[in-house]
């Protein structure tokens, strides 16, 4: 796999890919050299996961997994974080580009939310993503949305979508 220069902004949920074939999500934005990553997949023969024709096992609560070349900051439960130099990355997934590998049917759903969303709440539609499996174009039928929002103002959204009857009551919301 060739190793690609990555010159961009990296933004916080954006998920890369590594040389060693691990994926991270990125914990916060990053211009500089170096970024700080969460382990969220790990390459794994048995996984359940295929992503880009490889299968991949989600990271889960175990700790002590090593990166190679990668050196290890956070080691918790579920909290596994590595730094990121720019030239150990192999591919970026954005976060705001993730819509497009959806199938049609979720693309039609996630259009009339984020329609929705600009409409009543006027979030810019450029500013909705997704992180997790959406990200990576490995959504199941039993997946959920991780659905991202750069806002200034997520309380109105909140607002907004917590005081209509057609969401769920299981949606949660994390302001960063």
């Amino acid at each position: 796999m060739k190793k690609s220069s990555i010159q961009k902004a990296l933004y916080c949920f954006d998920m890369v890919e590594v040389e060693s074939g691990e994926i991270l999500t990125l914990c916060g934005s990053f211009r500089g050299r170096q970024s700080r990553g969460r382990l969220a997949f790990y390459p794994n023969t048995k996984g359940e996961r295929r992503i880009n024709g490889r299968r991949y096992e989600k990271a889960s609560y175990e700790t002590g997994y090593v990166i190679h070349n990668l050196r290890k900051v956070l080691d918790l439960p579920g909290e596994q974080h590595f730094i990121i130099d720019r030239s150990q990355i192999i591919r970026l997934y954005r976060c705001t580009k993730a819509f497009v590998g959806l199938p049609k049917q979720q693309r039609a759903q996630c259009r009339r939310l984020i329609d929705l969303l600009h409409n009543h709440c006027g979030i810019n539609p450029t500013m909705h993503g997704l992180t997790g499996s959406g990200a990576l174009h490995s959504v199941e039928p039993a997946s959920d949305y991780d659905w991202i929002i750069y806002t200034r103002d997520p309380r109105s959204v909140q607002e907004f979508v917590t005081s209509r009857p057609e969401f769920g009551r299981e949606l949660t919301f994390s302001m960063q």
